[in-house]
């Protein structure tokens, strides 16, 4: 099981410019705009400490690991609720929590928002209420406009 702690003060939405940003196609067929998490680093930062009006509503961070295991997010220092989508290597969704209350703060410990334990290879995180605007939901597959170069591959089965 892995949880991320989010200690730095640096947000990941502009650690990785170099990388840019990329488009995904939801299920209903609108996109939605990503940046990504791929350094550890970026990784333990997530959105934590980000203003709500630094990501727009069609926007999402996409937190990158390339291989299937164990994910756990949970919400300190946050000021935004959120819709996590654990994707597997496919990008089809493998585990989603919608509507994650937000944590301002770091204590008590216990009162911090935690999700579900998935299996997954990916997670999508966006504001609260985009899933059901995009049509996400359990068993549906994310597409990539263009895919990113970065990111291994699927095989295929």
């Amino acid at each position: 099981m892995c949880i991320f702690f989010n200690t730095l003060d640096v947000n990941a939405q502009f650690l990785n410019s170099s990388r840019g940003s990329s488009e995904l196609i939801a299920p209903n067929g609108h996109i939605i705009s990503v940046s990504f998490a791929i350094s550890n680093e970026e990784k333990t930062k997530g959105l934590s400490g980000l203003h709500p009006s630094k990501m727009k509503f069609n926007e999402g961070l996409f937190f990158v690991y390339n291989n299937m295991s164990s994910k756990t997010f949970w919400m300190p220092n946050t000021y935004f609720n959120l819709d996590i989508i654990f994707l597997d290597l496919n990008m089809k969704v493998v585990g989603l929590e919608k509507n994650v209350q937000h944590f301002k703060g770091r204590e008590p410990i216990k009162s911090i928002p935690v999700t579900p334990t998935y299996y997954s290879a990916h997670v999508l995180e966006l504001h609260a209420g985009e899933a059901d605007k995009y049509k996400i939901e359990l068993g549906s597959v994310l597409k990539w406009k263009k895919y990113p170069y970065f990111l291994s591959r699927p095989h295929s089965p």
